[in-house]
């Protein structure tokens, strides 16, 4: 079997501000941190004779079946664009991963009742239409014994960006004790 082989391109940038909301907070500052990740995949390709990769024909995309677990295909030409009546219909799901990808990321923070109660918010945009909002709250109501709420609010395109769960809003709930 041959492994085609990728370099790849990355870069991020960010930039962090303190900055005073005195009618929010009038004690402490918001921290505000953004940044942005690029990721170039050189020679990516999932076109194929300049058709897009198929069951029969997926080179750079990932099988989202186990292939051990597709049936046999009982007609390619259907089967190579995932249509009804190929015998293979499970076997039509592929990740594709994009040539280049764009991410960016925004958190706001700010401490409360002398830094016992945190909340914060979070932005994770990928621009090929994925996004999260994040918003948040630590407490630290006994020393050492903190909770922390999430809701992870997710959505936009499947299968790109902030991943292939991208529709599965969540909320999570920790407790921590702290081992000093």
């Amino acid at each position: 079997m041959r492994i085609a082989k990728r370099d790849w391109l990355a870069w991020n940038i960010g930039l962090d501000h303190n900055q005073w909301i005195r009618f929010l907070n009038p004690t402490n500052s918001f921290t505000i941190s953004a940044q942005q990740f690029w990721l170039n995949r050189n020679g990516q390709d999932t076109k194929i004779n300049g058709q897009l990769g198929s069951v029969l024909n997926d080179r750079d995309d990932i099988a989202g079946v186990i292939r051990r677990l597709q049936r046999d295909v009982t007609n390619p030409a259907v089967a190579a664009v995932c249509g009804q009546g190929s015998g293979s219909g499970n076997a039509c799901r592929l990740y594709r991963f994009p040539e280049r990808e764009w991410l960016t990321t925004l958190v706001i923070s700010t401490a409360y009742l002398a830094g016992a109660v945190r909340p914060s918010f979070a932005l994770y945009y990928d621009w090929s239409g994925s996004y999260s909002l994040t918003p948040a709250l630590d407490w630290t109501f006994w020393d050492p014994w903190r909770m922390s709420i999430r809701y992870n609010w997710i959505d936009g395109r499947a299968n790109r960006g902030l991943g292939v769960q991208n529709r599965k809003d969540n909320v999570w709930f920790e407790l921590q004790y702290l081992l000093y």
